[in-house]
């Protein structure tokens, strides 16, 4: 079997040829580096009545010594025939709480110069901030390719047309390491359903289906957990003259109606005035990664009088943050500038 995978590894495009390869289990192939230090394990999912593959990559350091450096690495590494003239890609705006979220982008690539080629990316760190992990490829009306990046930080696509074949990288962007033995990383992984000849309405369908069936939550009974409904509030509005007056008015005027109070972003950092809005406000990002509550607007230093408040209405508690990245406003990134990323 030839691996979908793609990266540099110690200067050399990874080939499945010339690494050793053994089967783990019916799904996983395990190949090993020529220098006995880095193992790529693949596992492929296919999904009984859909025509549909997912691939998960892995990259573990098994030597005694560290990695050579590991580079470019795309979980998609594809190239087809394509006896089209021209593609077009489908793609969907993420979130930047604008009007333009979530709209579609069409862009038709054709070979020739300056319009055979399409990156899409993300920005801040976010994986659907830029544009969601969600696109679509389409050789046509009846044929063509959707695909779903399972990752929660910084992605890219590249897209490119060219004489009688076309070429899909999907993976991350710009990182460059090494890793010490017993690291074990999960890559970004793809999940890639077939349309052929169907429409691509009726293809977004078959794929919401196979969302719905295979990767949606379900309790121990298979059936579907029902979404919470929340209700919340800015995380720099203030504990008391913001947050408990809320959950007052959802109890007194909507009873047992909402499932959770929610506090979004801006809750923590430094001690500072914040903006009293419905929504994060301006600089709510400067201070990802501190995660004490700024005191300013919740000056017990903490939201317990929130989270009692919210239970005591019948709804849960959520505190948003994100554990996959820091600023370097951040306390840990200054006390421990070696466990960081930049």
């Amino acid at each position: 079997m030839t691996s979908p995978i793609h990266f540099i590894y110690d200067g050399t495009p990874f080939d499945s040829e010339s690494w050793a390869m053994g089967t783990l289990t019916p799904e996983t192939d395990a190949y090993s580096s020529p220098d006995g230090r880095l193992c790529l394990e693949v596992t492929t999912r296919r999904f009984p009545g859909f025509p549909a593959t997912e691939i998960l990559p892995v990259i573990e350091c098994i030597g005694d010594e560290e990695t050579c450096i590991i580079e470019e690495i795309r979980s998609l590494h594809l190239i087809r025939p394509c006896d089209k003239l021209q593609l077009r890609v489908r793609a969907t705006t993420g979130s930047e709480t604008k009007l333009t979220d979530f709209t579609r982008h069409d862009t038709l690539l054709q070979d020739r110069v300056g319009c055979d080629s399409l990156h899409i990316t993300t920005d801040k760190g976010l994986s659907s901030s830029a544009w969601l992990p969600y696109f679509g490829i389409d050789m046509d009306s009846m044929n063509g390719l959707e695909i779903a990046v399972g990752w929660s930080g910084g992605w890219r696509a590249d897209i490119q047309i060219r004489k009688a074949e076309f070429e899909l990288n999907v993976g991350l962007d710009g990182v460059r390491f090494k890793m010490r033995p017993g690291e074990r990383f999960v890559l970004p992984s793809i999940l890639l359903l077939e349309r052929e000849n169907m429409s691509v309405a009726d293809g977004l369908v078959l794929f919401h289906r196979l969302m719905l069936t295979y990767f949606a939550p379900c309790d121990s009974q298979g059936n579907l957990f029902r979404p919470w409904l929340p209700i919340g509030a800015s995380g720099g509005n203030k504990t008391d003259e913001n947050m408990l007056k809320i959950i007052d008015f959802a109890q007194k005027e909507f009873p047992g109606f909402f499932d959770v109070f929610w506090v979004d972003a801006n809750w923590y950092g430094k001690y500072r005035e914040t903006l009293q809005e419905p929504n994060c406000g301006p600089g709510w990002s400067e201070y990802v990664g501190d995660w004490h509550p700024n005191t300013w607007a919740h000056p017990d230093g903490n939201m317990k009088r929130v989270s009692e408040a919210a239970h005591k209405a019948g709804m849960k508690f959520l505190v948003w943050f994100e554990p996959e990245r820091a600023t370097d406003n951040a306390p840990i990134v200054r006390e421990h500038p070696n466990t960081s990323i930049v």
